[in-house]
């Protein structure tokens, strides 16, 4: 599949995040009035019917036409109260799953490896990497793809929405259109525009049950169509449903920095003898990297690291600070609470250091540190 293919699926995994947040508070109408509904009367009824309901599943097709090319998905969400949702997203070739419940979200497809968790802001790797100190090292290691999805998601859930935020607070405006048929079904039609959005969302909705049954984005890159094929309001989904996969395949442990250098794909970097290697874990996802703890006289120690493009190409951070530590070019940064993080690159391998002791001792750690060649 091709970048624009990709990118596609990754639209059309939006729709049906959005698919998801339509089950709890947005969108389209109901009102029985002679005169007929305003287009504000519409999405306030269907906000209250989506709300009411105890959980919803929604299946629908999604066409996307850009460019002159047309692509297709099916998307199946499943939302229970403002705090966890699931959408799948596939088509011929290709498939993704994206999940939410409270403090977790979750990825997985058939373009990565192992799912993706995120758990309280923080890519979720090993038990042992859950401190403050180690959380700092996750974040750094993080993908540029997972940055992204973060980016474009991480702070969506349905409780954020609704019709009075939509109209009252923004521009945008709700213009009923009509009142027509869909499969049979009486609707009726509204359309969203705003000033300072290019475009137009316009939705069906059925007239006796407040039910969203299409709608359609278009802009002058193209139009988005979504045909829903099943709703159903107040059903007992499991709750395994809104987990990520438990598949550890992705991770494995090691006890020793001998299972370390047996287990990495090129050299390691290891601290001098006066750490002591606690745990360690050999990753496939999110990125290729190894990661491992150490102490020494009260102090702790995370190093992680990789070959993988997403380390080496991570542009520095806006409060970095560049030194020369003996023939590596290292960059500073301050931590989460009292730690301090350096890092390095040594041909391919980017190493990250997290340690809470003062900037000028993790200078020395990093200059004692040796990068040893793994026994393959």
């Amino acid at each position: 599949m091709d970048h624009n293919d990709r990118g596609t699926l990754r639209t059309a995994t939006s729709v049906g995040v959005l698919l998801a947040v339509l089950g709890i508070a947005i969108a389209a109408g109901f009102v029985v009035a002679n005169d007929g509904p305003t287009g504000a009367d519409v999405l306030t009824d269907v906000e209250d019917r989506y709300e009411s309901a105890d959980s919803v599943v929604v299946h629908a097709n999604v066409t996307a036409e850009h460019d002159g090319t047309t692509n297709e998905y099916t998307v199946s969400t499943v939302t229970a109260d403002s705090e966890r949702m699931r959408v799948n997203v596939s088509n011929a070739t290709e498939y993704a799953v994206f999940g939410h419940a409270e403090n977790t979200s979750w990825v997985a497809g058939s373009t990565t490896e192992a799912p993706i968790v995120v758990r309280n802001g923080t890519v979720v790797g090993q038990s042992a990497l859950s401190g403050g100190t180690n959380a700092s090292a996750l974040s750094d290691a993080r993908s540029e793809w997972d940055r992204e999805w973060d980016h474009e998601h991480g702070g969506v859930t349905p409780k954020n929405l609704s019709v009075s935020t939509l109209l009252e607070e923004t521009n945008a405006t709700a213009e009923f259109v009509e009142t027509t048929t869909v499969d049979g079904e009486t609707v009726h039609v509204v359309e969203l525009s705003s000033p300072e959005r290019d475009g137009r969302l316009t939705l069906w909705a059925t007239t006796d049950t407040a039910t969203v049954l299409k709608y359609r984005t278009t802009t002058p890159n193209g139009t988005m169509t979504v045909d829903v094929e099943e709703t159903h309001f107040d059903v007992s989904p499991a709750e395994s449903t809104f987990q990520p996969p438990g598949d550890d395949s992705w991770r494995t442990s090691v006890d020793s920095i001998e299972e370390v250098q047996a287990s990495a794909d090129g050299p390691i970097a290891v601290p001098d003898e006066t750490w002591s290697f606690e745990t360690g874990t050999v990753l496939a996802s999110p990125v290729p990297a190894v990661a491992s703890q150490y102490t020494a006289n009260g102090s702790n120690l995370t190093l992680v690291q990789s070959n993988a493009s997403a380390f080496s190409e991570a542009p520095d951070p806006d409060d970095g600070r560049t030194v020369e530590v003996g023939n590596r070019t290292v960059t500073i940064t301050d931590g989460h609470g009292e730690t301090t993080v350096a890092r390095w690159s040594r041909g391919d391998l980017t190493v990250i250091a997290i340690g809470d002791r003062s900037e000028s001792a993790l200078l020395d750690v990093v200059a004692g540190t040796e990068i040893v060649a793994s026994s393959d």
